[in-house]
C-alpha cells in the first residue's frame, strides 16, 4: 500500500510541477500566479500527509504502540534470556536476586572480547538507534566520553528494515566485533568491563548500581508524559526524521504525523499506569534528587573528579531532551545546569564515524 501511495504522490507531484513550469514560461505566466500555485501545492502536500496519518494510524497503531511504549517505559525487569536482567526472579519462589547492570551473557561476551581487544581502537561498533531515543543517548554518551569510534544506523521507526537481520527489534542494538548486545545498560556495562584494566564481575559500586536502577526503573517512566505532553511537544520528538536517516518523503511524513498522534495518546495511558500526577513537577522532583545527591558530595560529578557510569547514563538520558520544551523547562526550574554543563565538557565531541 505504501509503495502504491508513494507512486501516486510522485506522479501527481511531478505533473503539478510540470504544469507550473509551463505556466511560468508562457506569455500569461507571472510570478504571482506561480507563487499562488506553489502555495496550493504545499497545501495539497499537507492534506496528503494528513490523509496518510489516518491510513497509517489504523495500520501501524499496534506496531507503534508496542515499539515506542516499550522504549519509553522499558524498566530493568525482564525475563528474556538474551536481554540483561537487572532484577529477576528465580523459579516459582519469586526470590529477587541482587541488582546487576550486566547479565551472564554480557560477562561471557566481555571475556571473549578481552582476548583480542587490547585498546578501544580494536573495537568495531555499530549502533542501531533512533536519534532522540533516551536509551540510545545513554549509549552514545558512554561511547563519546571514552572516545570510542562507532558507526550509527538510523532505524526506520515504522518498518525497522535496518533490523531485519535481528530477532530483537527494539533500540538500541549494538554489534561489537560481531557480537550483538541489546538494551542500553547491558551495552554500557559490557563495554565498561571490556575496557577495564582487570576483569571484575563486580566492578560497579553500590552507588552506581543504585542510580542506574533508579534511571531505568523510575526516571524513564517520567519522560513520555513530558515529551508527549501536548500536540506541539509530541511533534518535536519526531522532527529528527527530517534530518536523520535516508527515508523517503512519504515515510518521513507518515512517521512524523502518525507517530506524534499515537505517542500523544500512549503517553496519557502511561501517565495513568504509573500514577504520575503533574508530569513536569514529578520530573523536576526526580532531577532535584539527582542534583542534590551530587551537590552533597561536594564534587563535580557523582563519580568525584571524573564522571562515573551513572553520571554518563543520566547525562545521556537528559541529553535526549535537548531540543524539546521539556529540556528548557528543566533548566529554568531546577538546579540541573551546572552539573549538565560540566558533563557536556567532560563528554566532549561525538566519536561517531562519518558515513
Amino acid at each position: 500500500m505504501l509503495s502504491r501511495g508513494r507512486f501516486a504522490f510522485t506522479r501527481l507531484g511531478g505533473a503539478s510541477a510540470h504544469g507550473w513550469r509551463r505556466m511560468s514560461s508562457g506569455p500569461s505566466g507571472t510570478s504571482a500566479v506561480v507563487e499562488r500555485r506553489l502555495n496550493d501545492f504545499h497545501g495539497w502536500r499537507r492534506t496528503a500527509a494528513a490523509l496518510g496519518v489516518g491510513m497509517a494510524s489504523a495500520f501501524y497503531y499496534e506496531q507503534y504502540h508496542q515499539a515506542y511504549s516499550d522504549q519509553a517505559v522499558a524498566a530493568s525487569v525482564t525475563t528474556t534470556a538474551e536481554v540483561a536482567p537487572s532484577v529477576s526472579t528465580t523459579g516459582d519462589s519469586g526470590v529477587v536476586q541482587p541488582y546487576s547492570p550486566i547479565s551472564a551473557r554480557g560477562l561471557e561476551i566481555s571475556k571473549e572480547l578481552r582476548k583480542t581487544v587490547k585498546t578501544k581502537d580494536d573495537l568495531e561498533i555499530v549502533l542501531y538507534q533512533y536519534q532522540p531515543c533516551p536509551f540510545c543517548n545513554k549509549v552514545r554518551a558512554f561511547l563519546d566520553y571514552h572516545k570510542i569510534p562507532y558507526k550509527a544506523v538510523e532505524v526506520d521507526p515504522l518498518r525497522k528494515a535496518e533490523l531485519k537481520w535481528s530477532d530483537y527489534k527494539k533500540v538500541p542494538v549494538v554489534v561489537v566485533n560481531g557480537n550483538q548486545l541489546n538494551e542500553s545498560t547491558e551495552i554500557i556495562a559490557t563495554l565498561e568491563t571490556v575496557l577495564s584494566e582487570e576483569f571484575n564481575e563486580e566492578m560497579f559500586t553500590e552507588e552506581e548500581k543504585k542510580w542506574l536502577f533508579w534511571l531505568d526503573d523510575y526516571f524513564v517512566h517520567l519522560l513520555p508524559p513530558n515529551i508527549y505532553r501536548t500536540a506541539t511537544e509530541s511533534m518535536q520528538t519526531f522532527d529528527y526524521l527530517t534530518t536523520e536517516g535516508n527515508f523517503s518523503w512519504l515515510v518521513r511524513e507518515t512517521s512524523r504525523y502518525s507517530g506524534a498522534v499515537i505517542m500523544y495518546l500512549v503517553a496519557k495511558k502511561l501517565q495513568k499506569k504509573y500514577n504520575i500526577g503533574d508530569p513536569r513537577e514529578d520530573l523536576y522532583g526526580a532531577v532535584t534528587s539527582w542534583t542534590e545527591t551530587v551537590n552533597e558530595k561536594g564534587t563535580n560529578f557523582l563519580g568525584g573528579s571524573e564522571p562515573n557510569v551513572a553520571d554518563l547514563a543520566v547525562f545521556g538520558v537528559l541529553r535526549s531532551l535537548l531540543n524539546f520544551d521539556t529540556f528548557n523547562d528543566l533548566m529554568a526550574n531546577t538546579e540541573l545546569r551546572p552539573w549538565y554543563e560540566r558533563m557536556e565538557i567532560a563528554v566532549g565531541e561525538p566519536s561517531r564515524l562519518k558515513d
